[in-house]
């Protein structure tokens, strides 16, 4: 299943277009076995998701899909040696969180760390609890190919989880996600809806979205005309990648799920969504968005 699922809605309120608190245990559980159920075979968390991790322990018991998560982020402008074992120290946590054995991936959850003066201890570590069989893949988290570029020019990267969606298409014209897929990097899409963006109108967007309202409202028209919902759009376009090898999406309930789930059994042609794509980082980059 290309589908993998994203757990930050597990332990923490997300999402601009989130109007619901964060997501119970029970809803969890629905979504998580839901999802084993038709085949799902990833989920993604991270220890600055909250409770997520807890709360994926709690409902997996016995049961061994694929876990990615992530290192700590390091504010210090070096990585020192006590970083390394900080590092340890968090996977460890997270392995008793999650009561698994092992993850599938470790990623470095804030790319520039591993680019910081001393970065390679943080590499070194993770390379070390690969071998102890604690972590079968080793990844990082990054936003633009610039920043891909260098982590890949200093270290070997196995899994790279990337921001992709209609109007973030910047890696794929880069030709960033061409590189990786033949370098048989795996390439884990995040972001298909640009953090609910893709699914609203144009008056309930970001002001940084006030220059684009034209570029908005013909996407949504130019989708309507094909019959295709602002999830099946924005879902279909990622999905159909063949660089793309998981996309992580997450969501609040099952109902959200299910319609995700349901998208995966249809096809759209992505060409046809390839001239939508926008190259402006203050609008393609939540964090930079000023009033969301």
């Amino acid at each position: 299943m290309k589908l993998a699922l994203g757990t930050v809605q597990f332990g923490l309120d997300y999402g601009i277009s989130n109007r619901q608190a964060q997501t119970s245990l029970a809803e969890a559980r629905s979504i998580v076995d839901r999802g084993l159920d038709v085949g799902l075979d990833l989920l993604d968390t991270a220890p600055a998701y909250g409770v997520s991790e807890a709360v994926l322990g709690e409902i997996l018991a016995d049961r061994t899909p694929r876990i990615v998560t992530k290192t700590p982020q390091f504010p210090g402008r070096r990585i020192e040696r006590e970083d390394g074992r900080l590092l340890r120290k968090s996977l460890l946590r997270s392995l008793e969180r999650l009561r698994q054995d092992q993850v599938y991936g470790l990623l470095v959850h804030t790319a520039d760390d591993l680019l910081k003066p001393g970065g390679e201890r943080l590499y070194a570590t993770m390379v070390d609890l690969r071998e102890e069989g604690l972590v079968q893949r080793l990844g990082v988290s990054v936003y633009t190919h610039e920043q891909l570029d260098r982590v890949r020019a200093r270290h070997e990267i196995q899994v790279v989880q990337v921001p992709v969606n209609v109007f973030d298409q910047r890696l794929l014209h880069s030709g960033a996600l061409d590189s990786l897929s033949r370098s048989g990097v795996e390439v884990h899409a995040r972001s298909a809806f640009l953090q609910g963006a893709l699914l609203m109108d144009g008056e309930a967007l970001p002001s940084c979205f006030s220059k684009y309202r034209d570029h908005v409202a013909e996407y949504h028209a130019f989708i309507s005309d094909r019959g295709w919902s602002p999830v099946q759009a924005a879902l279909g376009f990622v999905l159909a990648l063949p660089q793309v090898d998981r996309v992580v999406c997450g969501v609040n309930n099952l109902d959200q799920w299910q319609e995700l789930i349901e998208v995966t059994t249809q096809s759209i042609d992505s060409n046809e969504l390839r001239r939508f794509s926008l190259d402006d980082e203050t609008t393609l980059d939540p964090s930079k968005w000023e009033n969301p």
